[in-house]
């Protein structure tokens, strides 16, 4: 069997939608459910990067004392 694509979430450059992506191997970015291209026609999506960090116990203490 081939290599199994990421799942991720993406955003359409043309509209803006966010939509759940599988990223490829070869960097080739496919919507989940809706073909190869967004509701509003678009094929070329902006795969978005998690920022979001979840605080240890230890950083809300910290953040309690101040």
């Amino acid at each position: 069997m081939g290599e199994q694509p990421q799942r991720a979430a993406a955003i359409c450059t043309e509209c803006g939608n966010a939509l759940a992506v599988q990223v490829w191997s070869d960097g080739s970015i496919r919507p989940i459910g809706t073909g190869v291209e967004c509701s509003c026609g678009c094929e070329t999506f902006e795969v978005l990067e998690s920022s979001v960090s979840v605080p240890s116990p230890d950083d809300e203490r910290e953040r309690s004392e101040i």
